[in-house]
Order: C-alpha cells, then structure tokens, then sequence
C-alpha cells in the first residue's frame, strides 16, 4: 500500500503530511492494516499526545459537558465529579466520589437520552486532606489512567478503556498504601413527561444473574421504541466493597434493541460468559483497531499545542462517530444530564456540521460519511416543509434527529439543506466515487430543485437574488444572505459535476450554469477605511458573537470575488480571544 509524502519550508515552517491513501477508496475499512511505515510514524507522533486533567471533572450540564470521554461510536462514557447543572442550588461535592454516566447513540425519545450512571464513592479517611485527582487519555491507545491520591493515605489508582471492537468496558482499580471501602450506587433515569409529570417506559434494576455484578435496562417510550441494557460484573480476587493491592475489574456490557431485538438477555449472556483470561486479547483488539486508525494519516507540525488539539478532534471523533445511522448530535455522545441541552440533536446551521470538516483531508473518511443519513432519512419530512411555503424540492429546519425525526422550525433559514450539502461536497471531492455520487444525488437535485424556484432572476441586473432568508435564526426578511449565496454556489456547481459522473438530468445542465454564472455576488461594506463583508445585502449588516461573517469563506469555500476582504473581515471580527489575527491577502 503506498503511502504520499509532502514537505514545505517557509519562513522556518517545516509540515510533514502522510495519508494512506490506500484507504481512500476502501471507506469503510477503519482500521484496515497499514503499512509499516505508517504505523510506526504515526505511532510515534501521536502517543506523544495526552488529555490531561489534574482534577476531576465537575460535570457541567445541560449546555455543556466537562468529563473525561470514552467511546467506541456506538457507546460511550463520560466521567466526571457528580454534576451541578445549571440553575440548581450549590451544594458541596464529596471527595472521592467519581460520576460514571454511560450512553449509546441510539438512545433517542425526542432528544437523546442516557442508558443509565453508577456513582463509586471512596470513604477516604475525613481527617486528612482531600484527595486529589490526576488522569490522562493516551490517544493512541485510547486508556485513560488516573489517581485519587490522599496526602498520607490511601491512594486509587484507575485505568479505564472502551473496547473499540465490542460494545465493553473495562475498568480496573488498586489500592496503595492501605485497604479504601466503596460503594457503587446504579440509576437508571425514569422517562417523565414535562408537562404531565407522568411516567412511563421501564427503568429496570438488579442484581446480576449469579450475584456479582449489577443489572440496568431501560425503555423509552412506545413511538421510538428505544431502550437499551447494561450489565456490570466484577471480577478480580479481593473483597467486595473493599479496595486494596488486588486489582478489581469492573466489566460492563451494553447492547440496545435498536441494534439487538433480545438485546435484554444477550447482553447479560454476554458478561456471564467473560473471563479475565479473555481480557489481554480483547485489549490486543482494541489497539489495533486505534493503531490502524491513526496509520490512515499523521501530521506533524513545530507547534505541539496545535498539532495535540488536531489529533484530540479526530480522537474524539472516532470515539462517537461511527454508527451512520445515529451520529452524535451538537454535545457529542456524552452528556452529564439525561436532558442535554437542544436535546443533543442535529443542528443544521453550522452546529452538527462543523465538526465533520477535518475529516475527511485526514483521511478518515468513513467516519465523515457518518454525518450524511439523518439529513437523507430526514427527505420525506423536507419535501413537506418546501411544500407549505409552495415550493418544490427540499427544505429543512434548523434541528432533526435520527431515522427522519424532528425538525419542524426553519427560523426563517432557508438555507439549512444547503449547508447540510457542505460534507458530501467535501467527500465527493477527496474521492470522486461513482457509487457515493449515486447515493446523494437525489439529495442534490432536490436542493436545486428548490433554489431554482425559490430564487428570483433580475433581469435588469442580470443577477439572481435571494429574498426573505434570515441569515441569522429569526434575523428578519433578510435579501441575499452571503451564507446562502455561497451554499447555493456549492450546491449547484457540485450537482453538475456528479449528474456529469453518473449520465444524468442533462437537460438541466444549462439552467445550472446560468445560475452559478448569474448568481448575485456578495455585499460589503466600509468600516474604518477598509472594506468587509456585510452580512446581507439589505437586511442584517453584522451579527456579533458568532461567524457567520466568514462562513461563506469556509466551509462554503466558493466564489470569493474579493480576497483582500477576507482578512479585514476577519480582523475586525476579533473572535478569537480578542486577537487581531493576520492573514496573507
């Protein structure tokens, strides 16, 4: 398998880029082997890097999270202290305890929903000081390893792993310098109605078949049919509910219904049958899923803060994303609340997007395909949306969830559809692909389906415009928004490269040319004797606190008629951490 090579020099600047490009064509084959060359180098680039945390968490919830975070793309952890969401009195944390909440993707009943949280609690001696807490994720083998470390007592030492082959977890804990008790208190959530406060599903929890672990299921309510089911088995030779220099293991599987009709009896078939004999090979599977994945590509680059927060994107990525019918939504897989915020779905204007853009230059591209079936199930729903406003083709709201849920609420947007275009526009364009061509088409020709009827040609000008399109969500009757016009841009000029790959809808070639070649350009303004983008063309001139400024720049990427004005746009903008950032015009 060959492997490319770049590397440029500029002003001391030395980029060392290497893709197996190989696995391009092969998408879905993560984890495939990769040449030798490539496993020891990106061996070597990314074992360097760390996420560290020299205490724990706190759990912010709902809008955010704050957590060390495990996965595999299907399930996932976060741990952290127990949570103070916002709005609720303070109250005081107990040292020594640690939050594990546990999720899978397909856990969706209006929004996402957990699977069910254990809270351990170490009584560590209330004379001595406080322990501390000290952890680290290795993102090349994807093991976070901590301590709870008491001045003059007993320390607990944690390793913690998601297998990324099988639906497991395993954590092994010790104690140092004495015996510590703990606890293990398990909830599973009770499904309750906002406004009812009624009840309903199954929140189911035992004792494990054979008396050594725990038991949790959950059902959500009837129209979704989601539940999912947890069990836990400790294995190891020392004491139940006493930690000393015996190593304990805490083995949990999780299996769903969505995945599993009798996901409630296999998965704890499953945990009975586990053997600590079987762990070093389960762990040997789980390394080189992780080793494969990051011999698909490496970067170096001098800068070692930002070439860490590259590598904690894609780990973070390939942690929650590989499921193509449930990706995560705006928090990703984990959440320290069983209400996230926006209900953890798809936010179409930019949000859901934005975090699927690395992907695919670093060669992972079967986790950036990932993004694309909610907005293809989600068609039928689109179509009904154009209708009511008595256009054809598709339009879509500002939220959806999985399997063609949600949505409802544009906000006014009409350009939502267009902007979920903006990944399949960059996977068609790393690979060219007949066959992926095939699959989204139909979602292209319905998006200029739309724009062609919803747009309108100015003969006098001889430009087409866009009228009442917030730029911002309820922003008002806003006239060609330079978002939209650069998303129409893309969609047109990317529908009439795949109707050319695939023979198709020839006849309408010309009107898309006509379109991409008279398609209003985008406004600016003066502002302190340099010239910038506005926003609109008349309508909203800025938006402070966002970047909708420069969307059009990237993600959309095309037709920038004035290149000098994107760095101006950029400066005045001053967004990040109020520096003035210097681009090359």
């Amino acid at each position: 398998m060959k492997g490319t090579r770049q590397a440029s020099k500029k002003a001391g600047l030395s980029i060392t880029v290497r893709a197996a490009v190989g696995l391009i064509l092969l998408g879905p084959a993560l984890g495939a082997p990769a040449e030798n060359g490539l496993l020891a180098e990106s061996r070597r680039i990314v074992s360097q890097h760390k996420a560290v945390f020299t205490r724990m968490p706190v759990g912010l919830a709902p809008y955010s999270t704050d957590a060390i975070l495990l996965g595999n793309g299907d399930i996932a952890m976060s741990i952290s202290a127990t949570p103070q969401e916002k709005g609720s009195s303070p109250k005081k944390r107990e040292s020594g305890s640690i939050r594990f909440w546990f999720h899978k993707n397909d856990m969706w009943s209006g929004g996402a929903r957990s699977v069910a949280l254990i809270d351990a609690a170490f009584s560590f001696d209330p004379a001595k000081p406080d322990p501390k807490c000290s952890a680290e994720t290795d993102l090349y083998t994807a093991v976070t390893s901590g301590t709870l470390a008491q001045a003059g007592g007993v320390s607990v030492r944690f390793r913690i792993w998601v297998s990324a082959v099988a639906n497991m977890i395993f954590m092994e804990f010790v104690a140092e310098n004495g015996m510590i008790p703990y606890t293990l208190q398990p909830q599973v959530m009770k499904e309750v109605n906002r406004r009812t406060k009624a009840e309903s599903g199954v929140a189911e929890v035992r004792d494990l078949k054979g008396g050594d672990g725990i038991y949790l299921r959950r059902e959500l309510d009837q129209e979704t049919q989601a539940a999912a089911c947890l069990c836990l088995r400790q294995l190891g030779p020392g004491k139940r509910g006493e930690l000393d220099q015996n190593r304990q293991v805490f083995v949990i599987a999780i299996d769903s219904r969505a995945k599993n009709p009798n996901y409630a009896v296999d998965v704890e078939r499953k945990i009975t049958a586990f053997d600590l004999a079987d762990m070093p090979a389960a762990f040997e599977a789980h390394q080189q899923w992780w080793a494969g994945f990051w011999a698909e590509s490496y970067v170096e680059i001098p800068d070692k803060v930002i070439e860490r927060q590259y590598y904690l994107a894609n780990y973070i990525f390939a942690s929650c994303c590989r499921d193509k019918d449930y990706p995560p939504g705006i928090l990703g897989s984990w959440f320290c609340t069983d209400r996230p915020g926006w209900g953890n779905d798809y936010h179409l204007n930019y949000n859901y997007q934005a975090g699927f853009y690395s992907l695919y230059a670093s060669n992972h591209v079967a986790l950036g395909e990932v993004q694309d079936q909610p907005l293809l199930d989600f068609m039928p729903s689109a179509r009904k949306l154009a209708a009511k406003i008595n256009m054809p083709g598709i339009l879509y709201p500002v939220g959806i969830t999985p399997k063609g849920h949600g949505g409802g609420n544009t906000f006014n947007q009409k350009s939502n559809g267009a902007y979920g275009a903006v990944n399949m526009i960059f996977r068609w364009k790393i690979t060219y692909e007949p066959a992926y061509a095939k699959k989204v088409y139909p979602y292209f020709k319905e998006l200029t389906a739309f724009w062609e009827a919803y747009m309108t040609f100015e003969k006098d000008k001889d430009r087409y415009v866009i009228a009442n399109d917030s730029i911002q969500e309820q922003s008002g009757d806003d006239f060609n928004p330079i978002v939209s016009l650069a998303l129409v841009r893309a969609v047109f000029g990317t529908a009439l490269e795949m109707s050319a790959t695939l023979g198709v809808d020839q006849d309408q070639r010309d009107k898309r040319h006509h379109i991409l070649s008279h398609l209003s350009k985008y406004a600016t303004r003066e502002v302190a004797g340099k010239t910038i983008f506005r926003y609109t063309e008349t309508g909203t001139e800025y938006w402070k606190g966002n970047t909708l400024g420069i969307q059009h720049i990237y993600p959309a990427k095309p037709g920038i008629e004035k290149v000098a004005t994107i760095p101006n746009t950029v400066n005045l903008m001053k967004l990040w951490d109020g520096q003035i950032i210097t681009l090359e015009s």
